[in-house]
């Protein structure tokens, strides 16, 4: 009798040391994808992510006033009437493709697709040198819960995290390919004072002031590097 009990009594210890070790593996598993299931359950998470997109990405927005420079004798290809006449975004290694939306109200702009930050640079501005400024784009991590996966790989920054250095991020602007290459990676609140072409950044999480940045430097226009 006692046998048996001791017997009865390691098999429960078993049991629960497996149930602990298998919700242990569960969790291990699902923690990547936490934040994009609680986004799932809110609602308005959309429009939290939105607002904290838009907050200024310098610590000091006065400090973005400059003088234009004087125009350095640079001149743009010709078009390449093969390209799109929409203004494009690709990012190659995360499946990102989609119109660059323009405006002055972020929180409009972002649920469309990529939005270029209105007071800074675009790209032909930024390889004229008619600005000191970076071209910044930001768009939505997690977006809408009725998105389909396709689609929030194609429009959303959800897969930034994944870029590395010395990927490419094309840009299509008025049927001009400029390819950018990828040269610094960071989390933070504010853009580090880093001298780049070109800013990405999105949310790390839907409500976290902490954003994800790629900062990336002009290496060609339509296959001439520069």
């Amino acid at each position: 009798m006692k046998r048996e009990k001791i017997i009865n009594t390691t098999g429960n210890i078993y049991i629960i040391i497996g149930a602990i070790l298998t919700f242990a593996s569960l969790s291990l598993l699902a923690y990547p994808q936490l934040p994009y299931i609680f986004n799932k359950l809110n609602i308005s998470s959309p429009e939290v992510e939105a607002e904290t997109l838009q907050i200024p990405v310098t610590e000091n927005k006065e400090d973005d006033t400059e003088q234009p420079p004087e125009p350095p004798q640079i001149t743009l290809p010709e078009k390449d009437t093969s390209l799109t006449e929409t203004n494009t975004l690709i990012i190659p290694k995360i499946g990102v493709k989609a119109k660059i939306i323009t405006g002055k109200d972020p929180l409009k702009a972002l649920d469309k697709g990529p939005w270029i930050v209105y007071d800074y640079a675009n790209p032909e501005q930024n390889y004229l040198g008619e600005t000191t400024k970076s071209i910044i784009i930001a768009s939505h991590r997690f977006g809408y819960s009725s998105w389909t996966t396709e689609y929030r790989n194609k429009i959303s920054f959800f897969n930034l995290p994944n870029t590395k250095i010395g990927d490419k991020v094309i840009i299509i602007w008025n049927q001009r390919e400029y390819i950018y290459q990828i040269f610094k990676l960071d989390e933070n609140k504010y853009i580090k004072d880093i001298d780049a072409d070109l800013i990405l950044y999105t949310c790390k999480y839907y409500n976290s002031p902490i954003r994800i940045f790629r900062f990336a430097n002009l290496v060609s226009i339509n296959g001439e590097p520069v």
